[in-house]
């Protein structure tokens, strides 16, 4: 299932002091205090909840991709953390915007996919060429030697068509049949 998109003020101890979200499933949730892990698996709240600490800190925006792993497939979605300025002092919440990404990233990966598709498809029409080409010198190398073998025979058997030798006129015929 798809991460909803998720709107949050985040203080410097990783406690949601508010969070919005347009999924109908999450509306009117009690947000308020409510721990990280409350909206995100442990791993990805811990890397949230530190990205909110650096952002107050440094009082810089941050953003960061992050992949979820799920049974069938991997949620990917970017965090983006703005520090919000205080009347006075330093900012003490962060404003967390988490939006779901999967779907581009399944887009980039299709989009890889075919481009390694189509040098395949291109290495193969090149190999492909290689082998007509190949096979018609082949064909052609092997033409003359077998027009001259029969050229010979046929001189051959004219030649020895009055010498009365029942087994070479018996070879002589087995070259028909080859």
């Amino acid at each position: 299932a798809a991460l909803p998109d998720l709107l949050l003020v985040v203080d410097s101890n990783g406690l949601c002091r508010r969070a919005h979200s347009p999924s109908a499933s999450q509306r009117g949730r009690a947000w308020n205090s409510n721990p990280l892990t409350d909206y995100l698996p442990a791993t990805v709240a811990d890397q949230v909840k530190h990205d909110v600490q650096h952002a107050l800190q440094h009082n810089t925006a941050h953003v960061r991709e992050h992949a979820v792993p799920s049974v069938n497939e991997q949620t990917v979605f970017e965090a983006r953390i703005v520090p919000v300025q205080a009347e006075e002092g330093p900012p003490i919440d962060a404003v967390v915007m988490l939006r779901d990404m999967s779907d581009r990233e399944e887009a980039r990966r299709l989009v890889e996919q075919r481009a390694a598709l189509e040098v395949t498809n291109a290495q193969l029409q090149s190999a492909n060429a290689e082998l007509e080409t190949f096979a018609y010198a082949a064909s052609h190398d092997m033409k003359s030697p077998l027009r001259a073998l029969s050229n010979l025979s046929t001189w051959i058997e004219e030649e020895i068509v009055d010498v009365d030798r029942p087994e070479a006129t018996r070879y002589l015929d087995r070259k028909s049949v080859v």
